[in-house]
């Protein structure tokens, strides 16, 4: 499923598993606000599902698991991650922000809040995202070109993550 400049939608009920597309599948919000995204199955994707570009969404009550990357976070903020299963992907979250958008007030404030990782004795989630240095940007249509300078790590963290899997 893949959702391109919409706001205001909701993404429900559906069930996706060994997408055939390259470096896609699951779920894709790309340039989208306000989206609720809940009650999906993502298994043995590329990714479970994709938010890029895009503000103030909500990922609620998913199952996402087997995935290559559980949820990739892409130049996006504010958005609330919560009561979800999130357990035996490859990588359960990759978080990328851009230099060039902290200049343009945009920093990324994403909640990670009561998921469940897989593991019951977790008191605390770390979540490691990492920040790219750019120099030279250009807004195309097809998204941003830029030249990395460098990569600095973030931490990001689940502070009331689930003890058990939700049903």
């Amino acid at each position: 499923i893949y959702q391109y400049a919409c706001d205001d939608t909701i993404i429900s009920n559906n069930i996706i598993s060994r997408s055939s597309v390259a470096h896609q599948g699951g779920i894709g919000v790309h340039y989208s606000h306000r989206a609720l995204i809940t009650l999906n199955t993502l298994s043995e994707n590329y990714f479970g599902i994709e938010i890029r570009e895009s503000n103030d969404n909500t990922i609620l009550n998913n199952n996402i698991s087997g995935n290559n990357i559980g949820i990739r976070l892409s130049r996006a903020s504010n958005n609330l991650i919560t009561q979800n299963n999130i357990q035996e992907n490859h990588l359960p979250v990759s978080w990328i922000g851009v230099s060039w958008h902290l200049a343009k007030g945009r920093w990324y404030q994403n909640t990670f809040n009561e998921n469940y990782w897989g593991q019951s004795s977790l008191q605390i989630k770390p979540i490691f995202s990492v920040l790219i240095l750019v120099y030279n940007v250009q807004e195309l249509p097809s998204g941003l070109a830029y030249n990395t300078l460098g990569i600095i790590p973030l931490l990001k963290f689940d502070h009331h993550p689930a003890q058990e899997p939700y049903d």
